[in-house]
């Protein structure tokens, strides 16, 4: 073992460090706690413990083939000693990402410090697999610094920008519906619905459910859309819109969606809304809308880096990352899992426990 670090375990655990062991090798995760699937209290669970058969034995819980990737990135030295925890009954299997993909480990070589944009022709039809093989990396998109910028966006801009169009939307809602008739053509109401102020919330309410369809729908059959291989354009399109996402999940600039998209979607759906209703309702329901919105992406945002300690978050955390590290056809819903299930796309229980 000439040239490799040998851990002192025990003592690095009681530095504060998060200390595993696999496979006789020591990782440090105390930066990953935070991202992990299952919620940081798992791995201090088992911290300075050998997690081997945890990893790879379907008697415990079998991790997928991105789970060794990202675990190797946090490899620290070696261990000579024996943990105590150490199962000697059962079989160890052989590291399945590595039997898996050792024929590709070198077939893409992507240098991560230049515009990916770029880079992408190179994958062809493996383009879709690779882009759902999350790997910790911060992302450069284009050569431009300008289009750069504008295509990060920290959580904090969110409600700056989205809080006074909401308010904004309502204000002029009320404006016009206090000045001027509105009708409403419903199926039940022969001469129309005459639209009352006293209507606005429920109007504003609605526009928030609309917009968890709306999440649903724009996650699953736009952002997770296959897209046509032989084409660059569709690639590199796809890959803007969500696929830059999922593959470096842990970038905390490219977590919410940059201003200038968010505003040529929100022009779009209030242009779809003006030519079905009268204005007043529109902007009403636009700002439902608008205000679902936000909620999602500082909700997406906190399930990424933040600890969440109420059990809702803590599942919904849980559930998010299940679709990243394994099963990204899966679980579309972000803020709730409401469309999950008429649609049949949830993560279940027997799903959750299995991660392959």
């Amino acid at each position: 073992m000439c040239g490799q670090k040998v851990i002192d375990l025990p003592q690095r655990s009681r530095d504060n460090h998060l200390t595993v062991v696999n496979d006789h090798k020591v990782y440090d995760l105390t930066d990953f706690a935070r991202f992990h699937p299952g919620g940081s209290e798992i791995l201090y669970n088992h911290r300075g413990q050998d997690i081997s058969e945890l990893m790879k034995s379907d008697r415990f819980h079998r991790h997928s083939q991105t789970a060794f990737q990202i675990l190797d990135k946090y490899y620290v030295g070696n261990y000579h000693g024996r943990p105590t925890n150490v199962d000697n009954d059962g079989d160890r299997p052989e590291n399945q990402w590595t039997i898996k993909n050792k024929h590709k480990k070198n077939e893409y070589q992507f240098n991560w410090d230049e515009p990916i944009l770029s880079q992408l022709d190179q994958l062809g039809d493996y383009y879709f697999e690779w882009v759902h093989q999350p790997e910790e990396h911060y992302i450069r998109l284009f050569k431009s610094d300008i289009l750069e910028c504008l295509s990060k966006s920290p959580w904090w801009l969110v409600p700056l920008i989205w809080v006074p169009i909401t308010c904004l939307s309502l204000y002029y809602s009320y404006q016009n519906i206090s000045t001027q008739t509105e009708i409403l053509h419903l199926p039940f109401a022969e001469n129309g619905f005459e639209v009352k102020r006293r209507y606005l919330l429920w109007i504003y309410i609605l526009g928030i459910l609309q917009w968890t369809w709306l999440e649903y729908v724009i996650h699953r059959w736009i952002f997770h859309l296959k897209p046509i291989n032989s084409s660059p354009v569709f690639v590199r399109l796809h890959f803007l819109l969500h696929g830059q996402h999922h593959k470096a999940p842990m970038d905390q600039s490219r977590l919410v969606f940059p201003p200038v998209p968010a505003f040529l979607f929100a022009l779009i759906i209030y242009n779809v809304l003006r030519f079905m209703f009268p204005v007043g309702v529109t902007q009403s329901l636009f700002a439902g809308i608008v205000f679902g919105y936000l909620t999602y992406d500082l909700i997406h945002y906190y399930l990424h880096h933040g600890s969440p300690a109420m059990p809702y978050f803590k599942e919904l955390k849980h559930y998010h990352m299940l679709h990243h590290y394994a099963h990204h056809h899966k679980g579309f819903g972000i803020s709730s899992k409401l469309w999950d299930y008429p649609f049949r796309t949830l993560i279940s229980t027997q799903t959750k426990n299995r991660l392959e």
